[in-house]
């Protein structure tokens, strides 16, 4: 049976694989999205749905800018919002964008599986069992399907990263390095504007492997223009030489190697069968192209330590090096179990899947799910702003993803992505929580804004007794912090657009001056069904 199996034709894997990864897809595309009044609207996670309001803006015509007029660069993620900008100039509408972007990761998570399956083959030539023990895992991994079901960029820097090592290995083969290599690598930094320490995992690969330094050594210079360009291109466009949401999750931050230590822990834990095997078989193998993308992964790490890691469930900073760390593992079990039989090397393939999937596998689309900024509420309420306020009305938001992009507001962010005011503060309360513990709401609500949506239910915000609770148990907070404000109190809080669904879930307050108070009780309630 087990040699039938390993006789089985590759493309066997290859659709199973595929299967996995879009049955797990579609059912993750259904639960993030909602129907209003007919009209079924998908969304990404909170953070892409920024990086959404960027490329509409691009695509529009008023520049790579939150709002118009206002240059801050609130993403890091330049070649992927250029990506999602080239979906905005299709003929979709604001309902289905975020259907096409996620179709775009599918395909690029099937690039991932077809990667790995290169890379395997870079050590395995005939990789028998080890095949299905990649590819299955990798399609049932949450460091796969998670960003590519929520739009994230991670999935495009998945593929390049993976491309560009199999394209190194082949040259150590070779001996003679290509410039495509290099321009690859170079895109790295693009993808993701903190990729730099991921271009040097593969520049160390690169010289590490190389046959020919002094070549190698030219092409590295050459793979920097990019993103030198992108550096100087930033600092003339933005007026900065760091994209905006450096400041925010790194400037002033204290205690940041503590909460990265705990971010690679995590992954550490997750992966600990895969990260054992494929060290052990480094040593089994004493081969230097092992040792150094090992190495990548420790750099990875190191990187993750240092910049606090991240706020979300899988680890979308070391996500890139999971398909590295399975094939290195696989490789290594089938070493090991060799000394067995057939037999041994499943076992020790069975026990790396078993082991690997029970850490960081996903098999039911609800832990797909991003709750990041609660894009089921926020897209109502940023579809009824669209309807029933004037297109000149300004909105103020805690989650700056879904309001901003569906209402087509002019939109303030409390809690500072495409504030540079806010960033560049120090944190003001809950250290840990990195992207959300900077905001100055008398600042914000300075400027005035004719709307305001608090994420708490409008029930919570008109009891002290519950925000003196969550203080007390769980510390400030934005939440607590914003709807104590007194200006919020006396201007806002008096008046929520009379909807039951979004007084339940994510009310809107006109601002007691504002002229949006004349039209505030057309306002109809939607038909909301999932």
């Amino acid at each position: 049976m087990l040699e039938w199996l390993a006789n089985r034709p590759p493309i066997v894997w290859r659709l199973l694989a595929f299967g996995l990864v879009a049955a797990m897809t579609v059912l993750a595309i259904r639960q993030a999205s909602i129907s209003i009044d007919g009209v079924r609207y998908f969304w990404l996670d909170d953070d892409q749905m920024i990086s959404m309001r960027y490329a509409r803006n691009l695509a529009e015509g008023h520049g790579l800018v939150w709002n118009p007029g206002e240059r801050v660069e609130g993403y890091s993620n330049f070649l992927w919002t250029l990506v999602m900008a080239g979906v905005h100039l299709l003929p979709l509408p604001d309902a289905t964008t975020s259907l096409a972007v996620k179709l775009i990761n599918l395909g690029l998570a099937f690039a991932v599986l077809l990667l790995a399956e290169q890379l395997l083959r870079r050590f395995l030539p005939k990789p028998g069992l080890a095949l299905p023990a990649v590819l299955l895992t990798l399609a049932l991994c949450g460091d796969l399907l998670y960003w590519s079901a929520n739009g994230f960029e991670t999935t495009l820097l998945t593929v390049i990263f993976l491309a560009v090592v199999v394209r190194l290995l082949d040259e150590e083969q070779t001996g003679q390095p290509r410039l495509l290599t290099y321009l690859l690598m170079g895109l790295l930094p693009l993808v993701r504007s903190d990729a730099l320490h991921i271009w040097l995992g593969t520049a160390i690969l690169a010289f590490g492997i190389s046959g020919n330094r002094k070549k190698t050594v030219v092409f590295l210079a050459v793979s920097l223009v990019l993103p030198v360009l992108q550096v100087v291109g930033r600092r003339w466009y933005y007026g900065d030489w760091l994209p905006n949401t450096y400041y925010l999750k790194v400037y002033g931050i204290e205690g940041l190697p503590r909460i990265g230590i705990g971010y690679v822990r995590f992954f550490v834990h997750n992966y600990a069968v895969a990260l054992l095997l494929a060290v052990l078989g480094a040593f089994l193998a004493a081969q230097r192209r092992w040792w150094l993308l090992l190495a990548g992964v420790g750099i990875s790490m190191g990187y993750s330590v240092m910049i606090g890691g991240d706020i979300f469930e899988f680890s979308r900073f070391l996500a890139h090096e999971v398909p590295v760390i399975l094939v290195l593992a696989a490789v290594a079990a089938v070493q090991f179990g060799a000394r067995w039989n057939l037999i041994g090397s499943f076992l020790v393939l069975a026990a790396l899947s078993i082991a690997t999937l029970a850490g960081a596998g996903v098999v039911y689309p609800d832990k797909l799910y991003s709750r990041n900024g609660g894009l089921e509420y926020s897209t109502v309420a940023g579809v009824l702003i669209d309807r029933y306020s004037a297109p000149e009305s300004s909105v103020a938001v805690i989650a700056a993803g879904g309001i901003p992009y569906f209402s087509h507001r002019y939109s303030i962010d409390l809690l500072g992505k495409s504030d540079p005011v806010i960033a560049h503060r120090a944190p003001v309360c809950c250290n840990d929580v990195i992207g959300h513990n900077k905001f100055d709401v008398d600042y914000s609500l300075s400027k005035k804004p004719d709307m305001f949506v608090p994420l708490l239910p409008d029930e919570l915000n008109q009891f002290d007794w519950w925000l003196d609770y969550q203080e007390r148990e769980f510390g400030v907070s934005y939440n607590s912090t914003i709807v104590r404000n007194p200006i919020f109190r006396k201007e806002y809080l008096s008046n929520p657009v009379q909807i039951d669904f979004l007084l339940e879930k994510m009310p809107i307050y006109v601002r007691s001056s504002s002229s949006e108070m004349e039209t505030l009780s057309l306002w109809q309630a939607p038909q909301v069904s999932r």
